[in-house]
C-alpha cells in the first residue's frame, strides 16, 4: 500500500519544478527509514522532479531533483516570468 500512495504522490509532484535538489526525512518510530529510502529512490528513478510525504503536518521525507535537459520545452511553458 505504501508504494502505490508513493507512486501517486510521484504522479502528483511530477507537475511541479525543482531549481535543487533537497533532502529532508523526519525521524518517526511509525517510518522505517531503510524502506522509505527505497521509496524515494524509486521515485527519483521515475520521471518526476519532487516528491513529498506529509502525516500530521509534519514533513516525512522531500525530495525534488532538476529537470533533465530535454524537458526544456516543459520549463519554457511552465514559466511564470
Amino acid at each position: 500500500m505504501l508504494r502505490t500512495f508513493a507512486v501517486l504522490l510521484a504522479l502528483a509532484a511530477s507537475a511541479c519544478a525543482a531549481s535543487a535538489p533537497t533532502e529532508q526525512i523526519a525521524r518517526s518510530s511509525a517510518w522505517n527509514a531503510a524502506a522509505l529510502e527505497e521509496v524515494v529512490s524509486y521515485v527519483g528513478s521515475q520521471k518526476t522532479t519532487g516528491f513529498l510525504i506529509i502525516e500530521n503536518g509534519k514533513t516525512i521525507t522531500e525530495r525534488n531533483w532538476p529537470l533533465p535537459p530535454e524537458a526544456e520545452t516543459f520549463r519554457a511553458n511552465s514559466s511564470t516570468a
